[in-house]
């Protein structure tokens, strides 16, 4: 006869972090003061990086011909936007959201943003007349310009919220594991 009683085992990351702070020579770690009930903050977070990317998608598909001294700069915005649509599909989506996925996809948008931006900071000053050598669409390139510095702000808040997590500790249950 099989009994519905199971023994609660802790979880992974509980083991892994008492045995970090066991070993730790680092400071002493504290709770972390962030709640962890902010599912708000994450559900609006998913909408703008549905949003952003789908307006490089439009941005890119509309002016695809607007920028002949550099024809790679909304060839970069519909690729970057899908690849963004793509990672954010992957963060949402259970059964896609395989550490290896996650990763090569991750690392091929951070990939493509760079060499995005590349392209884009080389043409600092393009020519916004039709005639003009030089010629860009002033919408495009300008657009494509605050997209990628707002990308790289993004990425940077990103980081430090990565560093911080590791600075505090999870907050354990009141049940004593004995």
């Amino acid at each position: 006869m099989r009994s519905n009683y199971k023994l609660s085992q802790p979880k992974l990351e509980d083991q892994i972090d008492a045995v970090w702070e066991q070993y730790s020579l680092d400071a002493p770690r504290m709770p972390n003061p962030i709640p962890g009930h902010t599912q708000s903050l994450r559900r609006i977070c998913i909408v703008i990086h549905m949003i952003l990317p789908l307006i490089k998608i439009i941005f890119g598909a509309r002016y695809v011909q607007d920028c002949p001294t550099n024809d790679w700069l909304p060839r970069y915005m519909l690729i970057g936007g899908f690849l963004q649509i793509c990672f954010v599909i992957i963060l949402i989506y259970k059964p896609f959201r395989e550490p290896f996925v996650l990763t090569a996809v991750g690392l091929a948008v951070f990939i493509w943003m760079i060499i995005a931006s590349i392209n884009i900071f080389v043409e600092w000053k393009p020519d916004f007349f039709l005639g003009g050598w030089r010629y860009c669409n002033k919408n495009l390139f300008y657009f494509t310009f605050f997209v990628s510095i707002a990308e790289y702000i993004i990425c940077s808040v990103l980081i430090v919220y990565i560093c911080t997590q590791f600075a505090y500790r999870k907050e354990r249950d009141t049940v004593s594991l004995v």
